[in-house]
């Protein structure tokens, strides 16, 4: 019956609903599980290194830490986000707040406000990249994508590591944070 068949299309309709909310929080979960892990194993490798100094080492008074260096034993990291809705943004504040607990000197730079010479201040920098439109990089992005590509001088003096926010579904799939990390594993 007409009936019966409408009821099953709404039966499935709920069902696909419900499995897109359910993946979508699985996604969100799984990437704020993989900051967090990340920055656990960069906190323990900071760590590690810096007690065996501080073990290995005779205090010698011209060579005292600075309140900073003994505050932040990690040193300074810079997380970057390009984000069109605020996702990356907020990965990137959390991100920021984990890495303190594990001692770094976080800061959170929207990619707007992107300044070369802040990549070589930072020990660690991190890039929060999300994709819109057909692989295209956010608003607040393009420019700094557009920098990289063109500016073959410029390259990291540090470690880094790029996180890509997308929706698989798309066929350029985490295309932005693809392209910034091929550049900079290119240059550094």
């Amino acid at each position: 019956s007409v009936f019966g068949a409408q009821k099953g299309m709404q039966k499935r309709a709920m069902s696909f609903q419900d499995f897109a909310k359910e993946n979508a929080l699985a996604l969100n979960i799984g990437i704020a599980i993989a900051a967090s892990v990340t920055c656990v194993a960069i906190g323990f490798i900071v760590r590690s290194k810096h007690q065996d100094r501080l073990e290995g080492e005779i205090q010698d008074s011209s060579n005292e830490e600075t309140d900073e260096e003994s505050k932040y034993p990690g040193g300074k990291m810079s997380i970057y986000f390009g984000s069109q809705t605020g996702t990356a943004e907020g990965f990137a504040k959390d991100l920021a707040a984990e890495g303190k607990n594990f001692g770094f000197n976080t800061k959170v730079i929207d990619l707007e406000d992107f300044e070369a010479d802040q990549v070589t201040e930072s020990k660690l920098s991190i890039f929060i990249m999300a994709t819109y439109g057909e692989g295209e990089p956010t608003d607040n992005a393009t420019e700094f994508v557009n920098f990289l590509k063109q500016d073959a001088a410029f390259s990291p003096s540090n470690a880094y590591a790029v996180f890509g926010l997308g929706n698989r579904q798309y066929e350029q799939f985490n295309q932005t944070s693809k392209t910034v990390d091929k550049v900079l594993e290119k240059r550094g």
